[in-house]
């Protein structure tokens, strides 16, 4: 016999006058159990197929971009001394976009889900910030 388990997604939006708008979010199981990103997560986004969070997370003062398991185990993704922000799931779910401040400014970079194939799109003395999949 197949078990099933039931849980409730909540998300919502949340600005600055100086910011995308970021999806805030939180699961809970139908006893009421809260999963998902990790407190001091931020920058989190839900994946196409809502089995999967990327997100920005600092440790010891290194911001990173994770991908984590709905209820499950996460993996990082980036490693690297500059900060890493903004993941944005590609449509079909196999790669994010992200911002780092790797050369002094923000420039886009993609990598797939699984760390590999990481490569810079841009790369010019402006600030490019907000990837988005067309």
């Amino acid at each position: 016999m197949t078990a099933f388990r039931t849980f409730f997604a909540l998300l919502w939006l949340t600005a600055t006058a100086y910011s995308q708008p970021t999806v805030q979010h939180s699961v809970l199981s139908a006893g009421g159990s809260s999963f998902g990103a990790p407190a001091g997560a931020s920058s989190t986004r839900l994946s196409p197929d809502g089995t999967k969070i990327a997100y920005t997370l600092e440790v010891d003062g290194n911001y990173d971009i994770y991908v984590g398991v709905l209820g499950g185990a996460a993996t990082r993704l980036t490693n690297h001394p500059k900060q890493e922000f903004y993941p944005v799931w590609s449509p079909d779910g196999t790669k994010i976009a992200f911002t780092s401040l790797r050369d002094g400014d923000s420039e886009i970079f993609v990598i797939n889900i699984d760390g590999t194939g990481e490569k810079q799109l841009t790369s010019n003395n402006h600030g490019d910030i907000w990837p988005a999949w067309a």
